[in-house]
């Protein structure tokens, strides 16, 4: 019950989808910050978003509207009016982010060194085995490609934004009854029956003639065109290729680890014990405790305030040299064992001490010699791939009219296409690079092709083409015999359509009237067993229809009509409507998606507001 409450939270009969969107975007928009550029593209007061902060954030957008509209969003991206408008979210989105984050700071809302390392220790994606790891989290900087200190940027920035956000939802009042309405309509049921008049059936009964289809192939001759469509020649280099080819011997290895041993250096890191506490004579007493012989880990179980770190002794972990917090770094502790003085936090103050320290090391040949292989090898065929591409692409200038030179220099065969739309691109180039230059029209245009090649098209990195377009076909109209069989079928359907609707439509006037059973056993159709359903999937036709007609008065069932998937006419008669009742814990759970919604609609207004009073400077996007 519980999932069917969170299911039917998201009709939009309460715009609770909306609201959830307003406020995930917010808490989730500031990736950009990772990413600076001083040509800017908008200014929010004295904050400039870069052209590159935008672009990302443009690709995160256009992947999160790819994965929530599926099929859909390749319509919304083949206009330009539909790319533009991704874009504008994009840059609504971080221009609302900036305001959000000057208004926290107008507001004195800050987040110390502390809270951001205690939440990179909590993060469960650092930790292996419920403990925090500094290799996880070193290796999802270097995936990422980020330093510690964008990161740290990042997280005080979402932390700020956090903390604006909750006093919205904290502050939210729900009454009682607002939750007995709300359950009373999401999570109400109703008891229905189906009939259905089944498309392909009456399909199946159509016929047509051939002046029918001919009338309508002349009246519909736009709907048959076959699009422009080319054959190709291409010369496709593969680095893998080359990768599997390339021999590297112990002399190239060695000199390679001997110019490139930073590489292979583990840098200096040492592991870090604290103890806070919230006032100056607090540390001092401490302090004096502590160069008394009084042992660390137990005053820092018993005095600091930092609950995370007091279970553990006082324990932060370990941090690489390069990314101490300045507070530790400011406390220059140099040895194993070795306690700082009295550090001032913006919350209070710390006593630090280096635990264990290891320096930076070295590591032997030996050790990484796969490594470095791998990475000689991949250099060496790095310059053998570059060096065969410019062969190609001095061949097929010097050679422009045909593949041949390019096939000598390089060693690997040309390949020809079949017939191909430039919107359906044959699996052995379909890469956006190639598309481009294709459409660009320099290899062809409507008087045909232009003979020449194209210069090298590197794509993915690892491979690179030479093309050349062999033939061209103009749009046209597909030939009436050709689309016969496409157009009858289209015939029928129409018919068939235009029969059921015609019978649904006697059909429901006639249950309306009482009529229904004679009517129903003439046709050939009944109702099915009576089902009780529920907002679960409000895109359903049949749900969506039961949903909206009229309750059962008196006892009296109700009718209506609607199209499934398959185009099929589905009656529905609604027999009953039962109020939907909440537990306990549905009535928490709902109490909590209503807060939510009303603080999103606050911060909606804020945010309106803040734009109302800001200086805001956007760039022609065109």
């Amino acid at each position: 019950m519980m999932e069917n409450l969170r299911t039917a939270a998201n009709n939009p009969v309460i715009k609770i989808i909306f609201a959830i969107i307003i406020l995930s975007f917010i808490l989730t928009g500031v990736g950009g910050y990772l990413v600076s550029g001083s040509n800017y593209a908008a200014k929010v007061n004295d904050t400039e978003i870069s052209s590159q902060q935008l672009e990302r954030a443009f690709q995160e957008e256009r992947n999160r509207q790819q994965a929530q509209l599926g099929d859909m969003f390749s319509q919304l991206v083949s206009t330009e009016q539909g790319v533009k408008q991704i874009r504008t979210q994009a840059l609504n989105q971080l221009i609302d982010t900036i305001l959000l984050e000057q208004y926290a700071m107008k507001l004195g809302i800050t987040v110390s060194d502390n809270q951001i390392i205690n939440a990179i220790r909590e993060e469960p994606g650092f930790a292996v085995d419920g403990q925090f790891s500094q290799q996880a989290y070193d290796s999802f900087l270097a995936r990422n490609s980020i330093t510690g200190e964008s990161y740290a940027n990042y997280l005080r920035k979402q932390m700020i934004q956090e903390q604006l956000v909750k006093p919205f939802v904290r502050d939210s009042f729900v009454l009682d009854n607002e939750i007995t309405n709300a359950a009373a309509i999401l999570l109400q049921s109703r008891t229905i029956r189906q009939a259905t008049l089944t498309l392909s059936d009456a399909q199946a009964k159509q016929s047509t003639t051939d002046e029918e289809l001919q009338a309508y192939y002349a009246k519909n001759k736009n709907n048959f065109i076959a699009p422009q469509a080319i054959k190709i020649s291409f010369v496709e280099l593969d680095a893998a290729n080359i990768q599997d080819n390339t021999g590297v011997n112990e002399q190239q290895i060695q000199d390679y680890y001997d110019k490139n041993t930073p590489r292979f250096t583990a840098p200096g890191k040492g592991e870090y014990s604290q103890i806070t506490v919230a006032t100056q004579d607090d540390a001092n007493a401490i302090l004096d405790a502590l160069k008394s012989g009084a042992e660390f880990s137990a005053l820092a179980k018993e005095k600091s305030t930092d609950k995370l770190t007091a279970r553990n002794g006082g324990v932060i972990g370990w941090m690489e040299d390069a990314a101490l917090v300045p507070e530790i770094k400011s406390a220059n502790l140099k040895t194993a064992g070795q306690v700082s003085e009295i550090v001032k936090l913006d919350n209070g103050y710390a006593i630090f001490r280096l635990d264990v320290y290891e320096p930076e090391t070295l590591k032997p040949l030996a050790e990484v010699k796969d490594e470095v292989t791998a990475l000689v090898k991949g250099e060496a065929a790095s310059k053998a791939f570059f060096d065969l591409q410019q062969k190609a692409s001095e061949a097929a200038a010097n050679d422009n009219e045909s593949l041949v030179g390019v096939e000598q220099a390089t060693g690997v065969k040309a390949v020809q296409t079949d017939w191909f739309a430039l919107s359906k691109l044959p699996d052995a180039v379909n890469y956006p690079e190639l598309l481009k230059a294709l459409s660009d029209n320099l290899l062809f245009d409507e008087k045909g092709s232009s003979g020449a090649n194209s210069d090298i098209i590197t794509v993915s990195g690892d491979r690179a083409f030479v093309i050349r377009v062999d033939a061209y076909r103009p749009e046209a109209v597909e030939p009436f015999e050709k689309v016969k069989g496409e157009i009858e079928a289209l015939v029928k359907r129409s018919k068939a359509e235009a029969a059921l609707n015609a019978q649904a439509d006697t059909l429901i006037a006639a249950l309306k009237e009482g009529k229904g059973d004679a009517a129903l056993a003439a046709a050939g159709v009944k109702f099915g067993e009576a089902q009780t359903i529920q907002r679960l999937n409000p895109t359903d036709p049949v749900i969506n229809a039961a949903f909206t007609q009229a309750h059962p008065v008196d006892g009296k069932p109700t009718y209506s009509r609607t199209i499934d998937a398959q185009g099929n006419i589905v009656l529905v008669q609604l027999d009953k409507v039962i109020a939907g009742n909440a537990t306990d814990q549905e009535k928490t759970e709902l109490r909590g998606v209503l807060r939510q919604q009303m603080a999103s609609t606050e911060l909606e207004s804020l945010l309106i507001n803040l734009r109302l009073n800001a200086d805001i400077d956007v760039k022609n996007m065109d």
